[in-house]
C-alpha cells in the first residue's frame, strides 16, 4: 500500500499545479503503512523465523499486486481530472 501512496505523491509532484496538501496526505499514509508493516514483521520475527519470512514474502507479493491495480485505477482518475 505504501508504494501506491508514494507513486501517487510522485505523480502529483510531476504536475505543473501541485496540490501540496494532497501530496502530504499520500506521504503520511505511506509512512503509516511502512510503520505498520515493520511492526508486523518484527512481531512475526519473534515467532518461527521460517514462517515469518514466508508470510512476509507472501504479503509483499499481495502488496505489489494491489499496488499495480491501485496505480492503474488512480492514474485513470488523475487523467480524467486533467482532461475535464
Amino acid at each position: 500500500m505504501s508504494r501506491a501512496y508514494l507513486q501517487q505523491a510522485y505523480l502529483l509532484l510531476s504536475k505543473e499545479n501541485m496540490d501540496l496538501d494532497r501530496i502530504m496526505l499520500f506521504l503520511d499514509k505511506a509512512i503509516g503503512f511502512e510503520r505498520d508493516s515493520r511492526d508486523v514483521y518484527q512481531l512475526l520475527l519473534r515467532q518461527d523465523d521460517d514462517t515469518a519470512m514466508l508470510m512476509f514474502t507472501e504479503a509483499n507479493i499481495i502488496e505489489e499486486d494491489t499496488t499495480v491495480t491501485e496505480t492503474l485505477s488512480s492514474e485513470k482518475m488523475v487523467y480524467s481530472h486533467v482532461e475535464a
